[in-house]
């Protein structure tokens, strides 16, 4: 096994890039010229292909030093299962058996012990803690939607591919240790197809659930229908209440916007025919309010649209995007708007400008997840997640990221939510996996626990992930196979 100078260089140059350091792979590209090689083997090196070369070298070298001098595999007893660079390269190699550890009683009184190193981005060097592997507390069919009532913590709603909506009580039973459903379904047409979206509103009184071919329904908590909306045709990717609950703003593919009256069922104002070329490009796949009678939605050439309930023209137009807007949220404390896009960057904006507060730059590919956070001490920041495997949490006034973290194998990350209490990030990538992130008061995320479908095949994905109202569960959809509830612990 071999290898080359500029092969490692490459690797390197392919791990600033995925972690969004680009003026460092800018250096060394500007020297190597390794961006030549990028036809040769771009095709050919996974996303996060250094950091998976280390931890094998690390595990290869701990494997090894499980030999004692005879020959011997070491007991258990000895073997420091602490995986870690610095454990890797300080330790002797003369074998394990100058290592045997000490209880953890006697270490503890033991003043002599030198004391763990505290690494730059927080935390401890010599971190002895294991990531918790959690399992499902509750299955539920393959679903795109799904999503937990605003109040009542075991109460949940998801959208099912064969026409059918659930709403589903879930009462947790200590004998079992499993979650008892009590399920109400709402019935669906099967011209309808599968349910794409679905949202409690925010007093939970009433459900919305979005088909496949564009029918909207409200029902009643209780599983009561109440109105049948019928002016999309396209899927609805957003369906959005406004603060009081009032009314609707719903998004469909083609940019097709409606603000409805839920007491009614009425439409009160559409917004369509924002592209002016023929090639159906989405302009956007998010939309927020920023009170009870305004409203944000992506706009022409990906811009932001401001409107005045009632209005047919946009108050205010907020434009920097240069690709599709995924996400948008209105933070109605700090009065400042937040917007995310497939141009791979973020823009705060602030509401007496028409020009980006801030504009964070740093991911390498397009944001999937953005979110405002409020810290234990009161501050806020935000947090994102991106295509390139990344979450970092920023500190947008002065425009800094405070810590950036890359999921294992560096899969790309499809869906994220934060908890509602800000404490807790959970991240769904393309293999399917789900971590748990812990956001600590240094502003810094420590992984906590982490959940594994099993083989998951390339037809099928995580497609939403959802917090109770008491932080303490989330429901997992997968396109393709079981969909889940995760308790966490």
């Amino acid at each position: 096994m071999s290898l080359t100078a500029t092969e490692l260089n490459y690797l390197i140059w392919r791990y600033l890039q995925e972690g969004g350091l680009e003026v460092s792979a800018y250096a060394l590209q500007d020297e190597t010229k390794i961006n030549e090689y990028d036809d040769r083997y771009g095709d050919r090196i996974p996303l996060g292909c250094l950091v998976d070369l280390v931890q094998k070298g690390i595990l290869y070298y701990k494997v090894n030093d499980m030999i004692q001098k005879g020959g011997e595999i070491a007991s258990e007893d000895i073997i420091n299962m602490n995986f870690n660079l610095l454990n890797s390269i300080s330790q002797s190699s003369d074998g394990v058996e100058e290592r045997r550890i000490e209880p953890t009683s006697a270490i503890a009184n033991n003043t002599s012990q030198p004391v763990p190193l505290i690494a730059k981005n927080g935390r401890m060097e010599d971190d002895n803690d294991f990531t918790v592997v959690l399992k499902n507390s509750f299955v539920f069919p393959a679903s795109l939607a799904s999503s937990w009532h605003p109040q009542q913590p075991n109460m949940l709603a998801w959208g099912q591919r064969d026409s059918t909506s659930i709403i589903c009580s879930l009462t947790w039973d200590d004998s079992s240790k499993a979650l008892i459903p009590q399920s109400q379904p709402l019935p669906h047409p099967p011209s309808c197809k599968e349910t794409v979206s679905i949202s409690w509103s925010p007093k939970g009184n009433t459900l919305m659930t979005a088909s496949e071919n564009g029918e909207l329904r409200l029902w009643d908590s209780n599983g009561s229908i109440r109105f049948i909306m019928a002016l999309h045709r396209s899927p609805v990717l957003t369906i959005r209440w406004s603060p009081n609950s009032a009314y609707l703003l719903t998004l469909d593919i083609t940019n097709k916007a409606v603000v409805w009256d839920s007491q009614t069922g009425q439409s009160i104002q559409h917004i369509a025919d924002l592209s002016t070329d023929n090639t159906d490009k989405c302009l956007g796949t998010d939309a927020c309010w920023i009170d009870d009678t305004k409203f944000v939605l992506p706009g022409l050439d990906y811009s932001l649209y401001v409107y005045q309930l009632g209005d047919s023209q946009p108050i205010g137009v907020l434009a920097g995007h240069t690709d599709t807007v995924s996400l948008i949220m209105y933070n109605s404390e700090l009065r400042l708007l937040c917007s995310a896009s497939d141009d791979q960057t973020v823009r705060i904006w602030k509401g007496n400008s028409i020009n980006s507060l801030q504009v964070l730059t740093g991911h390498s590919q397009p944001l999937t997840y953005v979110s405002w956070c409020k810290l234990e001490d009161g501050n806020w920041c935000v947090v994102t997640c991106s295509l390139d495997g990344s979450l970092k949490i920023w500190d947008f006034f002065r425009n800094k990221v405070l810590d950036s973290r890359i999921v294992d194998n560096g899969s790309p990350i499809l869906v994220a939510s934060l908890s509602p209490d800000s404490t807790k990030l959970a991240t769904g990538d393309s293999d399917g996996n789900i971590m748990f992130w812990a956001i600590t008061a240094t502003r810094k995320f420590k992984q906590l626990s982490y959940y594994q479908p099993g083989e998951v095949e390339n037809s099928n994905f995580v497609s939403t992930i959802d917090w109770n109202s008491t932080s303490t569960q989330i429901s997992v959809g997968y396109s393709g196979t079981s969909s889940c509830v995760v308790k966490i612990v």
